[in-house]
């Protein structure tokens, strides 16, 4: 669960998502260390069908992305925009 590290005062070299996300919190991108953290994941922008690798930098406390090819990963549930939920 993203909300689990923000309390932490922790930074990071590398996180790698294992899995499909709608969004990336802020919360994690502030985990990134400031001279060169990144970030991999599959993302799934404006409900696209196919998702695509992108490679997230902090360099300066600033953030960059490049994408690098499309895939297909489920996405997972805390990294949804809109939670679909269950109802009788």
């Amino acid at each position: 669960n993203p909300k689990n590290f923000s309390k932490k005062n922790i930074k990071f070299d590398l996180i790698f998502i294992f899995g499909g996300v709608e969004f990336i919190p802020r919360n994690i991108l502030e985990l990134l260390k400031d001279d060169g953290g990144r970030l991999i994941t599959v993302l799934y922008k404006n409900t696209e069908k196919l998702g695509k690798i992108y490679l997230i930098k902090k360099i300066k406390k600033k953030i960059t992305s490049r994408f690098y090819m499309g895939s297909h990963t489920p996405i997972l549930s805390d990294f949804r925009k809109n939670k679909k939920e269950f109802i009788f």
